[in-house]
């Protein structure tokens, strides 16, 4: 699957090309291994998982004038749970407290 945007001067860039190398192994990622999760005007956001060594990412793609960054972040989620917490409230402090006052009685 290719992922395109097109640059400033309206020519199309193949934005997988960003994410083509394992940040754990090193190993090269085929198109087919990334999975977009969301998109917004300027942004992709993207699960990609490396069969090599069984890591996977979440990667923000951020494309503007001046050209295109990205942020990733290693995790254990899988892609339906990135779709999943994608637009789920987040956690509160008082969540945390209440899950820290409640855990003893849930062991």
């Amino acid at each position: 699957m290719k992922i395109k945007r097109k640059n400033q001067s309206g020519r199309n860039i193949d934005a997988s090309s960003l994410t083509s190398f394992c940040a754990l192994c090193n190993v090269s990622f085929t198109p087919k291994e990334v999975s977009v999760i969301g998109e917004g005007d300027k942004t992709q956001l993207l699960h990609v998982s490396c069969n090599h060594c069984a890591s996977s990412i979440v990667l923000l793609l951020l494309m503007s004038e001046l050209g295109s960054g990205s942020v990733g972040l290693i995790t254990d989620l899988t892609e339906g749970d990135v779709r999943k917490f994608k637009d789920a409230e987040p956690i509160s402090a008082d969540d945390v407290l209440n899950l820290y006052r409640d855990l003893p009685s849930l062991i």
